[in-house]
């Protein structure tokens, strides 16, 4: 769109954009559509770049100004929408996908070895500030902006997540974060077109499904069932879906999950994932897809907005001792609700702030990698790096590891599907509630996540005081029989994977599935850009699976 000097291409939604028109017309402003981006070009050419922080929303967006002749590439503050660029002798190329340049044969496609193998062996999956897994592609960090103009590319860094202030602390501050989840919710339902969201059964989809319930909004719900009984969340689901007046869509998928679904799920991930579980979230937004739904809203963000996982527990106890806090600590430690098995809370307290333990959990020197050179690359300890405090914690989790990634892979397989995922709980100004939140009030009575189970959020007391930490990615390795086989006649085409792995063949049969998967996974997004390039990966490793 242009609107005068300015010219936008414009990818997201500017959730924000009726109480912003209106104050742009009260300015003087008029305006010829009904829609956010000519709002988008009315704030810039008001504010400039001051804008971006009055913008509640998910957006990348170039932006041209004929004034100055400057070229304005911008990503929102999370990163929730893509924005890839390479640098090449002829100027800049611009995408909101990698394969795009690829496709359009702009650079060759090509891993950067050292982030293959910190990913296949140290389940690594962001290599670096801008750097990507592909060569001479980069990535705009969220929160920043890219300036072109005649003295040249100019970042900076245009959004920093809110100071932890801890004040907060009674259970009834508890409704701070539910009136700001609320508003949150409120802005992400606008929209023309039919609502979905994905209910796992886990606490924070079940808060926004009861949340989309109180606000009467015209949505389905949508769950997907692959486990068995035991190790599903259905039944939670079921029990919240009870209590609404929403449509309850459960799509069940037993059995067997067959290699072109596996193949095309890394192909639309364009990036590696650590374990194959996402492939739950794919096939449910086939489904959603295929009912004619466009937008659909999920709880991507509610363990990284109040500190929800497992290994972020010792972080928060410290944090507590560091403020003298010793008996509520000792208190938390003695009543603490485990997400997890005893098990596997003690390996995930080792290996949060340990590197070498980590790698050995995942890789173990399996296919003769040398753990102590996977821990030295760099691409693994950026990915790695965090001080062990609380503080660095939430800053890795939401720049470098869990949300960074759990946001791309939303986007990915929503847009590969035609659909627009909209992340309520990952919003830059819900943070700054989040924020006044203390550590023992995030822990008390030994509850991760304890101010959203405390707040009258309408989700039945069965789902909110479930510590059970079942997972919406969660799978069972007997769906894949055909890993051993088809990954192997995969893996072994590829001379980059081979050269790292110097004992891939020997130990490929004995190796465990999620470590064939992650090989798997690097020897796929080698070769496939598209997903055309499907079928010639099936059809070469064994007819059997075309």
């Amino acid at each position: 769109m242009q609107r005068g000097p300015l010219t936008v291409v414009f990818n997201g939604e500017i959730y924000n954009f009726i109480e912003l028109r209106q104050q742009l017309r009260d300015l003087g402003y008029e305006f010829s559509t009904l829609g956010d981006t000519e709002v988008l070009l009315a704030m810039w050419n008001h504010y400039g770049v001051d804008c971006l922080p009055k913008l509640r929303g998910m957006f990348a967006f170039l932006l041209h100004d004929q004034r100055d002749s400057s070229l304005w590439a911008v990503r929102d503050a999370l990163g929730i929408k893509p924005l890839y660029f390479s640098q090449r002798s002829e100027g800049y190329y611009f995408a909101s996908e990698i394969r795009a340049f690829h496709v359009a044969g702009v650079v060759p496609r090509r891993l950067r070895e050292g982030a293959a193998l910190a990913s296949m062996c140290g389940a690594a999956h962001r290599f670096a500030e801008r750097e990507t897994l592909y060569e001479e592609i980069q990535e705009l960090p969220g929160g920043h902006w890219l300036r072109l103009d005649r003295t040249g590319a100019h970042f900076e860094r245009w959004f920093d997540l809110p100071e932890l202030t801890a004040e907060l602390t009674r259970d009834d501050d508890c409704e701070v974060l539910l009136a700001g989840i609320e508003e949150s919710v409120g802005l992400h339902v606008r929209a023309s077109r039919r609502i979905a969201t994905c209910l796992s059964g886990g606490l924070d989809s079940s808060v926004i499904v009861s949340l989309l319930n109180r606000r009467q909004a015209d949505c389905s719900a949508f769950t997907i069932n692959t486990a068995t009984a035991a190790d599903a969340e259905i039944g939670l689901a079921q029990e919240l879906m009870a209590t609404t007046r929403l449509p309850h869509r459960i799509v069940t998928h037993a059995g067997e999950i067959p290699p072109r679904d596996v193949v095309e799920m890394a192909v639309a991930l364009e990036v590696p994932n650590h374990v194959i579980g996402p492939i739950n979230q794919f096939l449910l937004l086939r489904e959603i897809a295929s009912e004619g739904f466009t937008v659909v809203l999920d709880g991507t963000g509610g363990d990284e907005l109040v500190s929800g996982y497992s290994w972020w527990f010792p972080a928060l106890i410290a944090e507590l001792r560091q403020m003298g806090r010793h008996a509520e600590a000792d208190q938390i430690v003695a009543s603490r609700q485990g997400a997890f098995d005893a098990a596997t809370t003690r390996n995930f307290d080792e290996i949060f702030y340990d590197r070498q333990a980590w790698i050995r959990a995942f890789s173990g020197g399996t296919f003769g990698a040398d753990p102590a050179a996977v821990a030295a690359l760099p691409e693994f300890n950026f990915f790695a790096n965090h001080d062990g405090s609380w503080r660095g914690f939430r800053q890795r989790a939401y720049e470098t590891d869990t949300l960074h990634y759990l946001l791309r892979h939303t986007d990915r397989l929503s847009m590969w599907f035609g659909l627009e995922n909209r992340v309520p709980l990952a919003d830059a100004h819900l943070l700054r509630s989040a924020a006044r939140l203390s550590p023992e009030l995030l822990l008390r009575n030994g509850y991760l996540k304890y101010p959203i189970r405390r707040m009258e959020s309408g989700v039945p007391n069965s789902v909110r005081w479930c510590a059970r930490k079942l997972g919406f990615w969660r799978t069972a390795d007997a769906r894949y029989p055909w890993m051993r086989e088809f990954g192997k006649a995969v893996v072994m085409q590829s001379a980059m994977v081979r050269r790292l792995l110097p004992r891939l063949e020997q130990d490929w049969d004995t190796a465990r599935m999620d470590q064939q998967w992650r090989v798997l996974q690097i020897a796929v997004l080698e070769r496939c850009a598209a997903q055309a390039d499907v079928d010639g990966v099936l059809a070469d490793a064994a007819p059997a699976f075309a």
